[in-house]
């Protein structure tokens, strides 16, 4: 727990660190370096700056980190915001941008499956339960 608490620490103050010194793609360069995912990396780095800047040290409710997450304009640093954002669109595998790609494909999917099954005649169950529509 505390490996943790110290790699999330040694994390915020080096991107804090970036920033005094005016670099850009803080963020990117960074999850390269620890091969770490984009959008995870994002997540850990607003939830620290919001802890530190408005909570003093306190966590983060999650409902508003993850309303942050995706729209990161709502940020009141404008140079976290653009951070957020970059590691958000750049990253292929993880984050808000690339769960609704992957909702999309799922029901276009299941839509394509219906139509095809229909049309062979097949009966099938629709179940309404799994998903919030």
């Amino acid at each position: 727990m505390k490996l943790k608490l110290l790699l999330i620490l040694f994390l915020y103050f080096r991107y804090r660190d970036g920033v005094s010194k005016g670099h850009q793609y803080i963020l990117l360069d960074m999850a390269d370096e620890v091969d770490l995912s984009l959008a995870l990396l994002a997540r850990i780095i607003l939830e620290k700056h919001l802890a530190v800047t408005h909570r003093d040290g306190e966590n983060i409710c999650r409902s508003f980190l993850t309303q942050l997450m995706k729209e990161p304009n709502l940020i009141e640093d404008p140079v976290l915001a653009t951070e957020i954002s970059q590691c958000i669109y750049s990253d292929d595998f993880y984050g808000p941008l690339t769960d609704s790609i992957k909702h999309a494909i799922g029901y276009e999917y299941e839509f394509k499956l219906k139509r095809q099954l229909g049309k062979l005649g097949h009966s099938f169950i629709v179940l309404q339960g799994g998903r919030n529509e």
